[in-house]
């Protein structure tokens, strides 16, 4: 059935209606323009669409080569700068039904050598080894698939009469010896972020799949006689490794504390308590003047709640999580203060509290986490350490591809001295690891503060 200008959605193998398909078979499988686009991403434009509508969105095996060929010759043309072309990055990766490890010399039967191996061939999973080494591709990237013609090899003596249709790809035949032949797969798809699930065409050679799409996606491959192959692809970016480096960064520092409960993060625990009922002591008494007070205390309150809850289990039991929750809830308490510190002069007196980075409670704060990092193991140092120098690392790779003129709040703070601070506190022995830059890397609370002010007017 039509959904979409020359797109065509029907399983691309089994005549199976649709009310009867299950995990078995690829799934609704959309064929056409996008599908065409995708695996052919340096053919015209026009070309496509017209080989698309002489087939109806369903190409035969002659189309294909023949698109395969116009690929081929205009990314070589892209490459050399021919015609003003642009040239799309690509990367190599060999599609296996097992590790290479698996397989003995000079053979393309698997033979599994471990029970990681043989539950991957057991669940069909497929294995993708990238040019370059493991990390993901990038957005953007065509990925050249290459080996899919090897996943499903028999005996030549033991092949069916199907017209070379041989191999379910989970080494029934035991590895037959013999003279061994490639089978195409029977059906190729890839499943986008999004749930759409575009066909992947067959033809010799390298097949391209041009990544577009951020997130996971999942490249689905049906053996001869049905059984379908999967494996995950996540495609990233700069911007995206930023993001999981920051995170990656707050779960090390948060678990950093490892059990070695000492005198000093006792004395710290307690002087950081006392810090912050004194903070909000003053705070209550400096809101009480405004109208909008106690709409402001409301919002501000669970800040408070959240570390003094942390605070208080972790003296009581010495318990990680709780020690560990500190952390994230001084961030909370940043984000809240950031609201006080820009609508102090409306608030009768705000302005003169000055920010909570140089109050007498942050600098508890420090304390509280210096102690906290010297109570640690070293291995967990380290491993602080190593997250925060892969942060500055992915920040920089970011802001590198940034066009002129964009972001710019971010490059003037990452330029403005908050990468000279990280570096710092990476390369310091004694500098202290404190929640306040990596605030300033998410623009201090800006959507948090968005959202404050809409509870704010709504009540």
């Amino acid at each position: 059935q039509r959904c979409a200008a020359h797109s065509v959605v029907h399983p691309i193998t089994c005549p199976i209606p649709k009310e009867h398909m299950s995990a078995g078979t690829l799934g609704l499988v959309l064929r056409g323009q996008e599908a065409l686009r995708r695996q052919f991403p340096h053919v015209d434009e026009e070309a496509l669409q017209l080989f698309g509508e002489s087939c109806g969105g369903a190409p035969d095996a002659e189309v294909v080569t023949a698109l395969a060929e116009m690929q081929r010759e205009a990314a070589e043309a892209a490459s050399s700068g021919q015609n003003g072309r642009i040239y799309l990055p690509s990367r190599g990766c060999t599609v296996s039904t097992a590790p290479p490890s698996t397989r003995a010399p000079g053979s393309t039967v698997a033979e599994p050598a471990s029970a990681a191996a043989a539950a991957a061939a057991e669940a069909r999973e497929l294995q993708v080894h990238f040019e370059g080494g493991a990390d993901p591709p990038r957005v953007g990237t065509v990925l050249l698939l290459q080996g899919l013609d090897l996943c499903f090899c028999r005996s030549s003596s033991s092949r069916s009469s199907r017209s070379g249709r041989v191999g379910d790809g989970s080494g029934g035949d035991g590895g037959v010896a013999g003279d061994l032949a490639a089978a195409p797969p029977a059906g190729i798809a890839m499943a986008l972020p999004s749930g759409e699930v575009l066909a992947i065409e067959w033809h010799e050679g390298p097949i391209c799949f041009w990544m577009q799409d951020y997130g996971m996606h999942e490249l689905r491959i049906q053996a001869p006689e049905g059984a379908v192959w999967r494996c995950r692809i996540m495609a990233t970016s700069h911007l995206g490794d930023f993001g999981a480096s920051l995170d990656r960064f707050h779960d090390s520092c948060d678990w950093v504390w490892d059990g070695g409960w000492t005198e000093e993060l006792e004395d710290a625990t307690i002087a950081l308590l006392a810090a912050l009922d004194s903070h909000f002591e003053d705070m209550e008494s400096m809101l009480r003047r405004s109208p909008m007070g106690s709409t402001m205390m409301s919002e501000l309150g669970p800040s408070r709640r959240r570390l003094e809850s942390s605070l208080a289990k972790a003296l009581e039991g010495h318990d990680a999580q709780s020690v560990g929750r500190v952390y994230g809830a001084v961030r909370s308490l940043l984000s809240s203060q950031s609201l006080l510190n820009m609508f102090g002069p409306m608030l009768g007196g705000g302005a003169s509290a000055g920010p909570l980075k140089d109050s007498f409670l942050y600098q508890q704060v420090m304390n509280f986490e210096k102690a906290r990092f010297s109570a640690a193991s070293e291995g967990k140092r380290d491993e602080v350490k190593a997250a925060l120098s892969r942060l500055i690392l992915t920040a920089d790779t970011y802001l590198a591809e940034l066009q002129h003129g964009q972001a710019r709040d971010f490059v003037a703070r990452w330029h403005g001295g908050l990468r000279d601070t990280l570096v710092h506190m990476r390369d310091d022995l004694e500098a202290v690891i404190h929640p306040l830059p990596f605030s300033q890397l998410r623009g201090e609370g800006g959507g948090y503060m968005g959202d404050m002010m809409k509870s704010v007017m709504e009540s």
